[in-house]
C-alpha cells in the first residue's frame, strides 16, 4: 500500500510539475530562461586550481549562477592571480563582473582596478574583458596606467592577464623616453 501511495505521490509532482513548465514555458520563451539566476551566494570565496596550486582566487559579496553557468557578481569583486610558488601576482577589482562561462570571458564594469603587486603598475578603467584562454585583459575604454615611473593614459589597452605587459591603442599625454634604449 505504501509503495502505491509513493508511486501516486510521485505521479502528481510529475504531471503538476510538467503542467507549470508548460504554463511558463508559453509566458516565456524557453531561450530566455538562462537570464534567470538559479542560484544566489552571497560572501562568496572560489578557489581555481592547477596541479593543486592555487591560480585564481574570486571573492565577491554577491554571485548570481544562470541556468547557463554564467556567473554575474553584481556588488563588486575582488579577483587575485597567483604565481607558480602560490604568492599574489595580480589583483583585478571593480564594482560589477559578468563571466560568460562558454567562453570563459569576465567583463568587469565600474572602477576597474588592475594591480600587477611585482611591477607595482596599476591600471584603471570602466570596463575591462579578462579572457581567460588567451590570458589576456582588453578594453576599448579609457585607460590610466600608473608605474613607478610613469603616469599613462590612452584609449584602448591590451595586456598579458598579469598586467606585466602592456600596449596603450591611442596613447595621450607626455612620456619619459630613455635616450640610451631610444637609440
Amino acid at each position: 500500500m505504501k509503495y502505491f501511495q509513493l508511486l501516486l505521490l510521485l505521479g502528481i509532482l510529475a504531471f503538476s510539475t510538467s503542467c507549470k513548465k508548460t504554463k511558463l514555458s508559453k509566458e516565456i520563451p524557453t531561450d530566455e530562461l538562462t537570464d534567470i539566476p538559479v542560484v544566489t551566494d552571497k560572501n562568496i570565496e572560489v578557489l581555481y586550481s592547477e596541479g593543486a596550486m592555487v591560480k585564481i582566487k574570486v571573492t565577491a559579496p554577491t554571485s548570481l549562477r544562470m541556468q547557463n553557468q554564467d556567473q554575474i557578481l553584481p556588488d563588486g569583486f575582488l579577483l587575485t592571480l597567483y604565481d607558480n610558488l602560490g604568492n599574489p601576482k595580480t589583483t583585478m577589482k571593480g564594482d560589477s563582473a559578468i563571466l560568460i562561462n562558454k567562453v570563459q570571458v569576465w567583463t568587469m564594469v565600474g572602477n576597474v582596478e588592475v594591480k600587477n603587486i611585482i611591477e607595482n603598475q596599476q591600471l584603471n578603467t570602466e570596463i575591462l574583458n579578462w579572457n581567460q584562454k588567451l590570458k589576456e585583459v582588453y578594453t576599448n575604454e579609457n585607460v590610466k596606467i600608473t608605474t613607478d615611473k610613469e603616469l599613462l593614459y590612452g584609449v584602448g589597452m591590451r595586456a598579458k592577464e598579469d598586467f606585466s605587459q602592456y600596449k596603450i591603442a591611442k596613447p595621450t599625454g607626455v612620456f619619459s623616453v630613455d635616450s640610451e634604449t631610444s637609440k
